[in-house]
């Protein structure tokens, strides 16, 4: 029984001070509050006159002809004050997405009733994957969203009515709704309407529209080759179209994109036809030639999403594509692109701190390295091993530290083996690199920061073997990618205390950041970003000198750079910041790897600039 302080608590956390609000609060029929007192036509006017719209990302509590329930009311500057809508009913989400995609005449000002079950309401965490449809229709006309369920998460991007109290008494349920019935939706008044619909809803015909791919008909037990071929062919025209939309927005569209939500929705469809599609025997032409134009669009949707960020979607996206692909296996070899769908997402289980599932998918992918090729390539060698490097790591996460090392040892035979072959390799020395940086976790990990640092001093004497692939096509993308081993080896070397030895591995990544700018006194942004590169070298620096227990040579001369050529000063001119750029690569030249030298070797085509004409 409850407690007769309940009703109290009620009323004094009610959102509303209005006295019909705080009288449906704790149960009770407004009117009666007003019995006696004023006439009928003043209590309705009392009842129904406008109030606040809502403010507040929250739900708010409903009344009308379909009995009490909960609404949300996404503001927005084009959102009407009331909803007349004319009613759609659809078994599911997916029903409504196959409409959609179909063409359907879906009405101006449509009112999307979703019937999940017709038993008791299902329970739902939220709507993310419920309303792409409506998100998508919404841009060009007013929509309404009523779902039969018990909704935990009311947000939205459109009005949504939910969670509606069983009334046993009362016909006038949002089960009862029909085609082309019409509803009111009025938030200030709170109240929801109905039109065009008699006082009784029961017994009336309720054509419920239900996706072909969920309710197919039960008079066979196993659909024909012609079911399957149809359906694929759907969902491969649901997909050309989804490829179409992240097209126009060259691949990147944003995180909250409906788009993203109707391509997990058609993932799902996929995938449940490919699990059904396992228990025939061979597959049609019409079906293999599906399954391949819809891997090739799996592929570059997916690409899209991994763009948004959107991790989740993204599993799904490669999981069906992985089932694709399985099943275009049986008919035409895909070895590689299995790996490379595999290896993509054992790297999304990464960048979801998920070593369990990482290791499962990169083993998968290993087990495809090498299926389809006879002999190997730089490139195949270096995918391969920076695969061990990957699986090595996510062993080391879960504290595996014999089976990292075991990998690692195999992913440095690999590279032994192609290394006098591939040396020029600039894929090569980026798979070294890799198994460099886990061999440094590795020994960080045992505390052993020593071995560590001697590790990164010998990565970075092994660069110097791309000068002979790079001196013939230089590469800025190249180039930052060293900036960035540059950088880690400086962050070694202080933590191990050396810090003259960590400020020229400051300089070396500061000049290879920076080679990508190229001379320019015209443009800003660019000059800005290498002024900026700069001063954070002057900074770094005047650190190392005062961290430093021995003499400070090369900073110094870095500070006499500074000071000879008017760099120190806040105002200095454009030439001035080219200038010491260039001299610095002048005078720190020999002594820094000749990786750094080799990106830089066109500013040397000129002579060491004057202080005088700068300074």
């Amino acid at each position: 029984m409850a407690h007769w302080l309940a009703d109290i608590e009620r009323l004094f956390t009610c959102d509303s001070t209005d006295l019909a609000d705080l009288a449906r609060a704790v149960g009770y029929d407004p009117e009666r509050f007003y019995v006696g007192t004023l006439s009928a036509e003043e209590i309705e006017a009392l009842i129904l006159r406008p109030q606040p719209l809502p403010s507040g990302d929250r739900p708010f509590e409903i009344d009308g002809d379909l009995g009490p329930a909960l609404a949300y009311w996404p503001l927005g500057p084009d959102r009407p004050r009331v909803f007349d809508c004319e009613v759609r009913l659809f078994r599911d989400q997916f029903a409504l997405q196959e409409a959609f995609f179909r063409g359907d005449d879906l009405p101006d000002n449509l009112c999307a009733v979703l019937c999940i079950s017709d038993n008791e309401p299902v329970l739902l965490p939220d709507l993310a994957l419920m309303t792409p449809v409506l998100e998508i229709l919404a841009k060009r006309t007013p929509v309404l969203l009523l779902i039969d369920a018990v909704v935990f998460d009311l947000r939205a991007a459109v009005p949504v009515i939910s969670n509606f109290a069983r009334r046993a008494v009362d016909s006038r349920t949002v089960r009862n709704l029909a085609e082309k019935d019409t509803v009111q939706f009025n938030p200030s008044t709170r109240r929801v309407l109905l039109g065009l619909a008699p006082p009784d809803l029961t017994n009336r015909p309720r054509d419920v529209a239900a996706s072909s791919f969920v309710n197919r008909s039960t008079d066979r037990d196993i659909p024909s080759q012609s079911f399957y071929s149809e359906s694929l062919k759907k969902l491969e025209a649901w997909l050309l179209q989804i490829t179409a939309d992240f097209r126009d927005k060259n691949n990147r569209p944003k995180r909250d994109d409906p788009f993203l939500r109707l391509f997990h929705n058609t993932c799902v469809l996929l995938l449940r036809v490919c699990n059904e599609m396992k228990i025939l025997g061979s597959y049609s032409n019409e079906i293999n030639s599906s399954l391949l134009e819809i891997a090739d669009h799996l592929v570059a949707c997916v690409r899209a999403v991994r763009n948004a960020r959107a991790m989740q979607i993204s599993e799904t996206g490669y999981l069906t594509l992985i089932e694709v692909l399985e099943a275009c296996d049986r008919f035409i070899p895909r070895k590689r692109q299995l790996y490379e769908a595999f290896d993509a997402l054992g790297q999304l289980y990464i960048q979801m701190a998920d070593p369990a599932r990482a290791i499962n998918a990169l083993t998968a992918a290993r087990s495809f390295s090498t299926a389809s090729e006879t002999v190997p390539t730089d490139v195949q060698l270096a995918k391969t091993s920076q695969l061990l490097s990957r699986l090595a790591s996510q062993y080391r996460m879960i504290s595996e530290v014999r089976e990292a090392e075991k990998l690692l040892s195999e992913a440095e035979q690999i590279i032994a083996n192609g290394w006098d072959r591939w040396r020029p390799s600039f894929d090569i020395l980026a798979a070294i690199t890799h198994v460099s940086d886990e061999r440094i976790a590795l020994a960080l990990s045992y505390d052993q920061l020593e071995k560590a640092v001697e590790l990164s001093r010998s990565r970075i004497k092994t660069l110097g073997g791309i000068r002979y692939s790079a001196a013939r096509t230089p590469n800025f993308r190249h180039a930052e990618f060293f900036s960035k081993i540059f950088s880690r080896h400086r962050d070694l070397l202080q933590l191990a205390g050396q810090w003259n030895e960590a400020f020229l591995a400051q300089v070396g990544s500061t000049l290879l950041h920076l080679d990508r700018h190229g001379p320019s006194l015209t443009n800003t942004d660019k000059l800005n970003e290498v002024e900026r590169q700069l001063r954070q070298l002057l900074d770094a620096a005047e650190n190392c000198m005062q961290k430093s227990e021995g003499p400070s040579v090369i900073p110094q001369s870095v500070k006499d750079i500074y000071r000879e050529y008017g760099l120190e000063d806040q105002d200095s001119p454009p030439d001035a910041v080219w200038a010491t750029l260039r001299a610095i690569r002048w005078r720190l030249g020999p002594l820094l790897p000749d990786i750094v030298n080799l990106f830089g070797e066109r500013e040397m085509l000129f002579d060491e600039p004057i202080p005088n004409d700068y300074g």
